[in-house]
């Protein structure tokens, strides 16, 4: 996968993301999102001010600070526990931004083999991309 290259694409990836991978990467940043969330994706983690358990030798003071104030909104008030999503919708997410961003200098058969989709699967993504990227004007009528 391509990583972004400038703050555009960043942004581009951040509108399409669920609210909570969507706070993990505005914390973490991508490379250390996508591996936050292969370690504990699908877990029930707690996120409280003074206590980093298991999370204590994946992420630094700084990290787990920043963490925990981006997820503040999506976690449990009483509990102070959230259930992180898995890792999935990230990665389908720069999977799909990938896709529309060569849409111009691949065809659609070459992009369904590299990442194993049908041609209409593709095609459909494209679509969306392009639809999100100029949303049709309405009529007048």
């Amino acid at each position: 996968m391509k990583l972004p290259k400038n703050k555009d694409d960043k942004d581009d990836i951040e509108r399409y993301l669920p609210p909570i991978p969507r706070a993990v990467y505005r914390a973490l940043g991508l490379t250390r999102a996508i591996e936050f969330l292969c370690e504990f994706g699908g877990t029930n983690v707690r996120i409280a001010a003074g206590e980093r358990s298991k999370l204590i030798p994946f992420l630094s003071a700084d990290e787990f600070a920043h963490l925990r104030t981006s997820l503040e909104p999506h976690v449990h008030p009483y509990s102070r526990r959230l259930s992180l999503p898995k890792s999935d919708h990230l990665l389908k997410t720069m999977r799909n931004f990938d896709i529309a961003a060569q849409a111009d200098c691949q065809s659609l058969k070459e992009q369904a083999r590299q990442y194993n989709l049908t041609t209409r699967w593709v095609l459909e993504l494209r679509k969306k991309h392009a639809a999100d990227e100029f949303p049709q004007q309405p009529g007048l009528f």
